[in-house]
């Protein structure tokens, strides 16, 4: 096990991923590793990260928010800090108010959204690393102090530049669907196939399959052809 002397003198840094579906851990893991961090092998519990953020005593924890288990990753977070500050970067499909706000006051170093870019996460890591070995502690909410109000403007923007472009509403039916229910539809139309949404997305096939099987009986559709068609037809683009 490396020393806090020497990961500090230039040895690359320690990184625990928490993350429940194996196949985006893997995805993170492998993500991690080719920007040069040493990574963990990567747990699926609340529990285990506790366990291995106190044995293991990595300089960075990239955790999933929602784990399966009764603590979810925020929890988890707070826990760990109680025995030894550890930069947290949660990562999550979940942006609501309450939970950024759980974020930031269990000392959450930052807060980042699947399907995430591969260099944010990475730059994440990097600050979080760099918070430990200069100041110790902190949150890298960038220049805003109150990182719920930065959070809810930078989701703001994001819909209403999605939002922009399209001008005649959405058919009643579409509207029924999710924000990532459109999303995961509207790369179906593009052409895209199950396993790479599921990469671009930052979830598990399986996952992707699910979201489907809820997507078909809101749309009463019964297949991906079926829903691809209603999609063209209906949808503006």
């Amino acid at each position: 096990m490396q020393s806090t002397e020497s990961r500090s003198s230039g040895v690359r840094p320690t990184v625990l991923v928490v993350e429940d579906e194996w196949l985006v851990a893997r995805h993170i893991q492998a993500c991690l590793q080719s920007s040069g961090f040493d990574v963990l092998t990567p747990v699926h519990s609340a529990r285990s990260a506790i366990d291995a953020a106190l044995h293991a005593r990595p300089d960075v924890i990239v955790m999933d928010v929602k784990l399966d288990g009764e603590m979810d990753g925020i929890s988890a977070a707070r826990e760990i800090a109680r025995h030894r500050p550890t930069p947290v970067v949660c990562l999550t499909a979940h942006a609501d108010r309450e939970t950024v706000a759980r974020a930031a006051a269990g000392q959450a170093a930052s807060y980042i959204l699947k399907p995430f870019v591969e260099r944010q996460l990475v730059s994440a890591v990097l600050l979080a690393s760099h918070q430990r070995s200069v100041a110790g502690q902190g949150l890298l909410w960038g220049v805003a102090d109150d990182p719920v109000r930065a959070i809810a403007a930078m989701l703001a923007g994001r819909e209403s530049s999605k939002a922009a472009p399209t001008a005649t509403p959405l058919p009643d039916a579409a509207v029924r669907l999710s924000p990532r229910e459109r999303e995961l539809v509207s790369m179906l139309a593009e052409g895209a196939r199950l396993s790479g949404i599921a990469c671009k997305l930052g979830l598990s096939t399986h996952t992707v399959r699910n979201h489907l099987k809820s997507i078909f009986r809101k749309l009463n559709v019964h297949s991906q052809h079926d829903l691809v068609e209603f999609w063209r037809t209906k949808v503006p683009n």
